[in-house]
């Protein structure tokens, strides 16, 4: 197989976005580059190489990759994490953990960076964590 050069651009922060990246090409044993720097991250910003205007995003080989299903993806095709074509139900069942980390992080993030109002914030987490919550 080819040997790719990736890397992996989010702040030196371990968010699950790029932490499930960084494990994924770690635990393959795939080389890459984790690119943290304010500096270099702001650069590519600058470059118009950040689509939708989110990170984590993945360069390889030139080419840039967002969107964590994708990223995901890819890195687990890159190796054996995720599931041939001829399992495609496990295959979705792959995407479906994926997807519902992202719909954790986005009901979460619905009581931060003020969307909430200040004095419901308290409120709101503790109904997240209720049996139905949500």
């Amino acid at each position: 197989m080819k040997t790719n050069m990736i890397k992996i651009y989010y702040w030196n922060f371990p968010f699950w976005r790029a932490e499930i990246l960084r494990a994924g090409l770690y635990l393959q044993d795939i080389e890459f580059e984790n690119v943290h720097e304010k500096e270099k991250i702001q650069e590519l910003r600058d470059q118009k190489r950040v689509p939708f205007g989110a990170l984590p995003v993945m360069e390889i080989d030139g080419k840039i990759l967002s969107q964590t299903q994708a990223m995901a993806t890819y890195v687990g095709k890159l190796g054996t994490m995720y599931p041939p074509n001829s399992d495609i139900l496990a295959q979705a069942n792959c995407d479906e953990i994926i997807n519902g980390c992202t719909d954790v992080t986005s009901t979460i993030s619905a009581t931060m960076y003020g969307k909430t109002p200040s004095d419901q914030v308290e409120e709101a987490r503790k109904n997240l964590i209720k049996e139905d919550g949500r």
